[in-house]
């Protein structure tokens, strides 16, 4: 399939907010999503910003410390603003060109080498409408597109729909979570709420508050092992994820820890606790806890004061002291059974997180058919 010059397709569209009749100011991710636009705009003139339609195409034409990433954009949202630095453009014939499929095309981390490749400057780089139009991207049929689109956005659907599976059981674990353990409402020996149910409660000088009789305080390293991750010697691999400060960074050969972990940032990134239960490689900018009750350290480690707990001055930083003498609230009730409820959710979230991981695979894959042949698609498929 021959390449066609994208400027023959496009045409650019120069439209300013005149009389400030649009409010809503948005900027453009480098992750290819529109989100709320950072800059303070009180007592800015609007009128200059410009205007995005729908099915426009926004993006940032400064790659400058931009992560080797082009911020761009398919709008499908109501009309906005955008700064007037951004360059904004439609396809001329949807009936050609399908915008999704376009959308696809600038999603591919090649486009994004490509625009970085091609940027020019001195102290700053730009990739401007001159190089969009330069452009070259295989055009197959509008009918061709119209199914490759659907197949992405079938998936895309569902990545979505199990994400919000996810919330809703870490919803519900979190529920229960705070039913027994903040509001003190576990079941007692009746089955019933305790608090609620007359449970005898005492004051605590260290925590400021009353908790149940003979719970106590102990320190969090006396039910979890805390050290940290290490620095990734091969980090080009493909079968055991990579953690860092805020989750999954890549994937390696290698791996740390080949049981239940809890994992936390220490550096930078706060307040994200995750649970690998694989083989997994915790980078050197986090801590790692393998912990007597999983679910029950998870829900501690996830309400932390981080604030409290910072060290580091200008840069967050959290240290294994931190979290080895932090004070916790141990229940006197076996732990098991927390354990078991939550067992289950987990379970079941874990399980929709491995297939969105796979679906995201198979986005990968649908992205790189977009630069191949016809024989080629067929390989593939095989």
């Amino acid at each position: 399939m021959s390449y066609k010059r994208l400027g023959d397709y496009i045409i650019e569209k120069v439209e300013f907010n005149d009389g400030n009749k649009y409010k809503l100011l948005q900027g453009v991710s480098n992750n290819k999503y529109f989100q709320k636009a950072k800059t303070n705009i009180i007592g800015i003139d609007l009128a200059k910003y410009r205007v995005a339609h729908y099915n426009q195409f926004v993006f940032n034409r400064a790659t400058t410390r931009n992560g080797d990433k082009i911020s761009i954009a398919l709008r499908k949202g109501e009309s906005c603003i955008v700064s007037p630095s951004y360059r904004i453009f439609e396809v001329r014939d949807e009936n050609v060109l399908h915008p999704d499929y376009l959308q696809m095309w600038f999603t591919r981390p090649e486009f994004d080498r490509y625009a970085r490749f091609k940027s020019h400057g001195s102290a700053h780089e730009f990739f401007d409408m001159e190089e969009m139009c330069e452009v070259e991207l295989p055009i197959p049929s509008i009918e061709e597109q119209r199914q490759i689109v659907a197949q992405y956005q079938s998936i895309a659907n569902k990545i979505k729909v199990n994400e919000q599976i996810c919330e809703k059981l870490e919803a519900t674990a979190q529920a229960l979570y705070k039913h027994w353990f903040v509001d003190f409402e576990f079941p007692n020996e009746e089955g019933k709420p305790y608090k609620s149910s007359g449970g005898q409660m005492v004051w605590n000088e260290e925590l400021g508050k009353e908790i149940p009789e003979e719970w106590e305080v102990t320190e969090f390293q006396t039910i979890t092992n805390v050290t940290s991750g290490k620095s990734v010697k091969n980090p080009n691999g493909s079968k055991y994820p990579i953690y860092g400060a805020g989750g999954i960074t890549g994937y390696t050969n290698d791996f740390l820890f080949d049981e239940n972990i809890i994992i936390i940032g220490r550096v930078g990134t706060h307040g994200k606790v995750f649970i690998e239960y694989g083989k997994s490689y915790p980078s050197d900018n986090t801590l790692v806890f393998t912990p007597n009750y999983l679910y029950f350290s998870y829900f501690l480690l996830k309400f932390l004061n981080y604030d409290e707990l910072n060290k580091g001055g200008v840069q967050a930083l959290l240290t294994q002291s931190d979290l080895k003498q932090l004070h916790v609230l141990i229940p006197k009730f076996d732990l098991p059974i927390f354990e078991e409820k939550m067992s289950s959710l987990f379970e079941l979230k874990n399980n929709i997180e491995i297939e969105n991981q796979k679906l995201t695979q198979l986005q990968s894959l649908l992205l790189s058919r977009l630069a191949v042949g016809e024989e080629e698609k067929r390989k593939i498929m095989v």
